[in-house]
């Protein structure tokens, strides 16, 4: 393996960090500490959006992000409100995804999802706080992926190749991500539950895909994946008790993550093997992993099989395999805006 390779994933996570830390540092300092885990989501969104499409994602995905943030402080005390939100969030994302334009937008859900469990209370005064926190979201995303694109200036994003999809599969992926994606609205609202509806909307967005079999794939390596990873950050847990040593372990198995993901012959079971027990180990001190570890688990395994459920009720009654078929992809470049 090349040192070249290896280093990679280590630039990818260093760049991505201090990009996360400029706004969230910025919105601690003029102390509204309520909105630096909303700050900091947003500038990783931005990055996986200046990633995939340059400009382009980050034009759409800012107003969309700052508008989602906006509804989710106002619906934050209802959970009614905060599904039917998240229904239109998810509506949105899926018929944006005919054109690829979902592809590093994929955060959003989070986003919202931690939003609705623990809206910032920088005023206490509920429209205020909605309006400030939408401009947060707006300007943690234009700082941190504005200063990526900078960074990647001489970068070609105009021949990037997204699938193209059919109406039919467009119209049954967008149904699917705003039903399950309603459920992780209303959960989080009515629990109150940040992490744990931050790693709902994830696994729903990351294991739903346009076309079944790939979704039901994605679903049982995602649980499987999230098990091994589940054991391993137990074993780190009770083998290790210095917290400098613990965190560094963290940030390793994040590395190997990235690795994973940036070889596109490695099995996504296996990046997420590696990347649940990175983000369990970063969480906190050895003390509190099992609690973390524990979450991650059930909410994963929980949203796995909602995923599943949905999926095979569809096939069951309604498509049999006629959505099975992989997307024919065309470039973005030589697509025709409508």
């Amino acid at each position: 393996m090349s040192t070249y390779r290896i280093a990679r994933p280590t630039l990818f996570l260093v760049t991505a960090l201090v990009l996360m830390a400029i706004p969230t540092l910025l919105i601690v300092g003029v102390g509204w500490k309520s909105a630096a885990i909303m700050a900091a989501l947003c500038a990783i969104s931005a990055v996986f959006n200046a990633l995939s499409m340059g400009w382009r994602a980050l034009w759409w995905a800012t107003p969309f992000t700052t508008v989602s943030v906006f509804l989710a402080v106002v619906v934050s005390a209802n959970p009614w409100a905060a599904a039917v939100a998240m229904l239109a969030i998810g509506a949105g994302m899926g018929l944006a995804n005919k054109r690829g334009l979902t592809a590093g937008n994929l955060m959003l859900p989070m986003v919202v999802a931690a939003t609705i469990g623990t809206p910032p209370t920088i005023t206490h005064n509920v429209p205020l706080d909605a309006l400030i926190s939408a401009v947060i979201a707006g300007g943690s995303m234009l700082i941190a992926g504005g200063i990526l694109m900078i960074l990647l200036r001489k970068k070609d994003f105009s021949t990037t190749n997204y699938p193209h999809y059919s109406t039919k599969v467009t119209g049954v992926y967008t149904f699917n991500l705003a039903v399950l994606l309603a459920g992780v609205g209303y959960f989080s609202a009515a629990q109150q539950a940040q992490v744990q509806g931050m790693w709902l909307a994830l696994t729903v967005v990351l294991v739903v895909q346009p076309y079944i079999y790939a979704s039901v794939r994605r679903g049982f390596e995602r649980a499987g994946g999230t098990v091994l990873g589940f054991l391993i950050s137990m074993g780190v847990a009770s083998a290790v008790a210095d917290q400098t040593l613990f965190a560094l372990i963290g940030l390793l198995f994040i590395e190997l993550a990235i690795l994973t993901m940036m070889n596109a012959k490695d099995s996504y079971w296996l990046y997420v093997m590696f990347l649940t027990p990175g983000v369990v180990l970063t969480t906190g001190p050895p003390a509190q992993v099992s609690q973390f570890a524990d979450w991650r688990l059930l909410v994963t395994l929980i949203a796995v099989a909602a995923c599943l459920v949905l999926l095979g009720l569809e096939r069951l009654l309604f498509f049999k395999g006629s959505l099975n078929k992989a997307p024919e992809v065309h470039s973005l470049a030589s697509t025709p805006e409508k």
